[in-house]
């Protein structure tokens, strides 16, 4: 365990985007709504690092319109609980091991990529598998 004292300058909140009618981030956010509403995502369980894909899967539609599919989740039983149980495990043992200032550069970088490259991206797969309107994706996005 590392004994550090780590100084973080006080927390600013996210600025959050008007999407007003015509701006480009409106713009941008509508067409990558458009975009993943035309696709059904793959999603495997992943242990270890692994993607795990398995022949029993459970499929994701929109809430507000259920004929359209979006995802294919796949599930796993006993074996891969005891597998994912173990992974995690160890997981947690190396980050406790972790320097402060190292695990808070992971949680900084993951805020950098939300709030940035994968804004739209986020914003709209909240969008459509959860019914939320822009403003509400946009509030739960800069949380």
């Amino acid at each position: 365990m590392y004994n550090e004292i780590y100084r973080m300058n006080r927390p600013e909140n996210e600025p959050n985007c008007t999407y007003r009618e015509g701006t480009p981030e409106r713009k941008a956010l509508m067409e990558e709504v458009k975009r993943q509403a035309k696709l059904v995502v793959d999603i495997p369980m992943v242990i270890g690092g692994r993607e795990i894909f398995l022949e029993k899967v459970i499929t994701i539609a929109e809430p507000h319109r259920t004929s359209n599919e979006i995802a294919r989740v796949h599930l796993g039983g006993e074996e891969e609980l005891k597998a994912a149980v173990e992974s995690s495990q160890k997981a947690a043992k190396m980050w406790s091991m972790m320097p402060m200032s190292s695990r808070i550069s992971v949680f900084r970088k993951a805020a950098d990529l939300l709030s940035g490259k994968y804004r739209n991206q986020v914003l709209a797969a909240t969008m459509l598998g959860q019914s939320k309107n822009m403003w509400e994706a946009e509030i739960d996005i800069a949380e």
